[in-house]
């Protein structure tokens, strides 16, 4: 799997995306050792900004390239990322 395709997004206008780097490989599907296909899977996948809200949407990986790992989505204003405003953390 040389290029996955990025997950298709709807986004509302007034937010801008700073990174994208979110793919449409569903990790309950990938082998456990298929280290070339957990690259795609690290801490920095997707972060959206309001900057009229002054909101951050960011979603990762974590641990980075791990096959135990799960996504974790951070929700922070004024960039407080030691309190986020909501965080959920899931496998799928």
């Amino acid at each position: 799997m040389n290029n996955p395709r990025l997950q298709s997004l709807r986004i509302p206008s007034g937010w801008n995306v700073k990174l994208n780097d979110f793919t449409e490989i569903d990790p309950n599907r990938i082998k456990e050792d298929d280290e070339e296909i957990w690259f795609n899977f690290k801490q920095d996948l997707l972060q959206v900004e309001n900057k009229r809200s002054r909101i951050i949407v960011d979603l990762g990986w974590y641990p980075d390239f791990c096959s135990e790992g799960s996504f974790r989505l951070v929700i922070v204003r004024d960039y407080q990322w030691d309190e986020p405003i909501h965080s959920i953390q899931t496998s799928d």
